[in-house]
């Protein structure tokens, strides 16, 4: 639960606590004493998905406790998409030998029949996965 930040200092000045940075470097207090008062409050968790932007909301009854906006990859993860596409094309043009004819040449055999069910694109995985990054 959220508290003051005089009360914080003196929970580290007295040794009842310890300050700490998380993963996104967020300053919290863990403490070191058990509570006076076990009572928890109820809060919610809020996440507005886009395509190129999320936000991302924590909230008490009274008052937002935390709030945050996510620029998702998803424009970068085309572009290498692209990148990775027109790579492949200039690979397979150059495995063919324009010599003969073409009934004759050596084209690659389409496969469909082992394709991944449920997959995922690649942009909206990487979306998902910064996501679940803020999450945590």
């Amino acid at each position: 639960m959220p508290t003051k930040p005089s009360r914080a200092r003196r929970w580290i000045k007295e040794g009842k606590a310890i300050g700490k940075f998380n993963d996104l470097d967020i300053f919290y207090v863990q403490l070191t004493t058990e509570p006076s008062d076990s009572k928890t409050q109820p809060i919610a968790i809020g996440i507005d998905q886009g395509q190129l932007f999320s936000g991302i909301g924590v909230q008490s009854s009274l008052f937002t406790l935390w709030k945050a906006h996510l620029e998702l990859p998803f424009k970068r993860v085309r572009e290498c998409l692209d990148n990775r596409c027109l790579m492949r094309r200039g690979r397979r043009k150059r495995r063919i030998n324009r010599q003969l004819p073409f009934n004759l040449r050596a084209h690659r055999q389409k496969r469909f029949s082992n394709r991944r069910q449920g997959k995922l694109a690649p942009s909206i995985r990487a979306n998902r996965q910064r996501l679940d990054f803020a999450r945590r």
